[in-house]
């Protein structure tokens, strides 16, 4: 013990001096950046911020869902954004968009306005605005999209959505997207991703103590540690690492092996015990040892490997196996070069943590060194098989930054890969066996059938070009498209025109009159048809909303549909149940059978639950619901969307944490059971 204080009492001394002249010179104290971020930083560190601070973001559709989603990728600190949309901003904007001025916002482009207004929140963010429908932009300049890191898409159609998930897929460095729409109480949002390696999942522990398989060092300490000394503090503050290295050791001696999990366990547990001195109140660290024996022993035993499956099927991956060149990505050339380290070394790097344990603080100190000093080594080792992978790629030999190099030996048993698939694939592949699983959650309310619902509002939309229990004009507004009718002089003819965040308005045509008329509205309601109704959108929200009965059917005695503008909401509602049945219907693609005796009593209470309903029935509950929002832009559901927007949109940019659904999965939101579920 002795041999073991005086070095580490002066090293500690030494630590503490350099300490206290670091703090007198001024050099700990955070900059301005560093308090800015603060708390962010300690969830993500300077790598995820540099990445975020480097990203450049579109959002297509400048509703206040799109604003929701953005703001909350402004405020943590993204390098810059774009807002694409072709609307003006009209009395229904100002009336539900936070983002969006009352006064001074109205009747100018809504991309220009609420680009400005977003990047009021963050000095340091880069905002422009370009005012242009995307469906048109997506189709006459495709190369604008390449520009970005990733692309936000609020509540846009299907056609263009499906248009824009092929383009992200198929581009040469493939786009992120994702998508996230909003309808009354009822919200989605899904996560595109090809390909993304992700070196730091943030695991609940990195610790990994190597205690079946030490390497030299550690085997010296533990043998040269007295755990014989009587005296009763020394006894109960052996470190559990010593006691199990010391009786793995025995074991070993004893049997010639280490124990078997499946046989051995009680007997390994009850020698480690017979350790203890009975004559020692305090014996804590025996309890820690006992406690720790299935993380730290069984466990790596059990498994049979040095390597965990999912890094060794990385190893066996194409991408791996292939010569690398200059367009290969850090993730890969990280792990050839992993891979070329357990060849040589027989096991993964060390991490060098150490969790918290009863010992002394110089033996806990010494401990620790050793963990450190063999981190260190490994990841000089890696960083060599590196050179050699990135002098066969043609790379520079700093093309990899340091820190990545150290984070990722760090993390090397819990890099993951992240492959998806695209929207066109989901569509023409549902994962029908998730729903099942999903209706039978004997705990949480489901909500698989609002992905189900969704698809018959889309192929409504395909046939009819708007959203059922919305009209065209309202439509046009949710997703950003063109403007239509008496708004229509306001709208920027010129394709990709970025607009100054600085301006007001000035280079647009007069000012709107503060008190005018809603009839004058840059939104025009429409037919079912798309010709010019005569009223605006903020009179159609007055009059658009049906009385409808729980069950979705227009109650008695509610007005009759005779407001040219408004939607035919008994032909829409009666429209997509259609879609959902017969041969060949969504309900039979999902694998759901329709039962006429259970779930065609459409007279009938939905909200009476004393019999649990089928999946048919709560899909039908789900388009009612969706049919009566009108897909209207709920503040409260557009909030909690832009969370979950800006979480996984932060995951994907950072490359930390994992993305729901492994890159292809879909996030719902039920607003009137208050309840979020996931499908892949």
């Amino acid at each position: 013990m002795a041999e073991i204080i005086d070095p580490q009492q002066a090293d500690q001394a030494q630590s503490l001096q350099e300490a206290t002249t670091a703090v007198a010179s001024g050099s700990s104290r955070p900059t301005a950046h560093a308090q800015r971020y603060d708390r962010q930083l300690r969830l993500w560190a300077s790598s995820g911020q540099a990445s975020l601070e480097s990203s450049s973001v579109l959002l297509i559709g400048a509703t206040h869902l799109g604003a929701q989603s953005l703001k909350n990728l402004i405020l943590p600190g993204i390098g810059s954004f774009t807002v694409l949309d072709g609307q003006m901003v009209g009395e229904y904007d100002v009336g539900n968009n936070f983002f969006l001025e009352a006064e001074s916002s109205y009747g100018k482009p809504r991309a220009q306005e609420v680009a400005r207004c977003l990047a009021e929140l963050n000095p340091s963010v880069k905002g422009r605005a370009v005012c242009d429908d995307p469906a048109r932009l997506l189709s006459s300049d495709p190369g604008f999209f390449s520009q970005f890191t990733l692309i936000i898409a609020a509540n846009q159609p299907p056609h263009a959505l499906l248009a824009l998930s092929d383009l992200c897929w198929s581009h040469a460095t493939p786009l992120p997207l994702i998508s996230v729409r909003g309808a009354g109480m009822i919200g989605s949002v899904r996560v595109q991703i090809k390909e993304l390696g992700i070196i730091e999942t943030h695991p609940a522990s990195t610790v990994d103590l190597r205690l079946t398989s030490p390497w030299p060092e550690l085997e010296a300490f533990a043998q040269g540690y007295d755990v014989q000394d009587r005296d009763a503090m020394a006894h109960g503050h052996i470190p559990y690492i010593v006691i199990l290295l010391r009786k793995l050791d025995e074991w070993r001696q004893s049997y010639g092996e280490l124990p078997v999990p499946s046989k051995d366990r009680k007997a390994f547990a009850q020698s480690v015990d017979a350790m203890r001195d009975k004559s020692v109140v305090d014996t804590e660290n025996f309890d820690e040892a006992i406690a720790a024996l299935g993380q730290a022993v069984w466990r790596p035993i059990a498994s049979g490997r040095k390597v965990p499956a999912e890094v060794g099927a990385l190893f066996d991956d194409p991408a791996c196996a292939t010569a690398p060149t200059p367009g290969t990505t850090n993730f890969w050339l990280l792990v050839r070069a992993l891979r070329a380290f357990t060849l040589a070394e027989g096991h993964l790097p060390l991490p060098g943590s150490l969790p918290d344990f009863k010992a002394t603080s110089a033996t806990y100190v010494a401990l620790q060194r050793l963990y450190k000093d063999k981190a260190r080594r490994d990841v000089a080792a890696l960083r060599g098989c590196l050179g050699e992978v990135l002098q066969e790629a043609g790379l520079p030999g700093d093309a990899v930054p340091s820190g990545e190099i150290e984070a990722f030996a760090k993390n090397a048993s819990y890099i993951k890969l992240i492959r998806g698939r695209n929207l066109r694939d989901l569509q023409a592949n549902p994962n029908k066996d998730a729903v099942p699983l999903a209706l039978m959650d004997p705990v949480n309310p489901p909500t698989v059938q609002h992905h189900i619902a969704f698809e018959a509002i889309d192929a409504f939309y395909a046939s009819t070009g708007r959203f059922p229990g919305s009209s065209k004009g309202m439509t046009d507004s949710l997703i950003g498209g063109a403007s239509h009718g008496a708004g229509a002089s306001h709208s920027m003819s010129t394709s990709s025109s970025a607009a100054s965040l600085g301006t007001r308005g000035d280079d647009y045509d007069g000012e709107p009159d503060k008190k005018r008329q809603r009839s004058d509205s840059p939104f025009v309601a429409t037919n079912g048809a798309g010709t010019s109704a005569g009223t605006g959108v903020d009179a159609e929200m007055k009059t658009a909303t049906p009385q409808l009965s729980d069950n979705g059917e227009a109650r008695e005695g509610a007005e009759e549909d005779d407001d040219e503008g408004t939607p035919p909401w008994r032909e829409d509602l009666a429209a997509c149940l259609a879609l959902l049945e017969g041969p060949g219907g969504i309900l039979e693609r999902w694998g759901l059978p329709c039962d006429p005796a259970q779930d065609d009593d459409r007279d009938a209470n939905d909200d009476d639950d004393d019999d649990e309903p089928s999946g048919a029935t709560l899909v039908r509950k789900s388009v009612r619901e969706l049919v009566r929002s009108g897909h209207g832009d709920v503040a409260s559901t557009a909030s909690f969307l832009g969370g979950i927007v800006g979480q996984e949109a932060i995951k994907v940019i950072a490359r930390q944490y994992v993305p729901v659904g492994a890159g292809s999965g879909v996030v719902l939101y039920d607003g009137v059971k208050q309840c979020v579920g996931a499908m892949t």
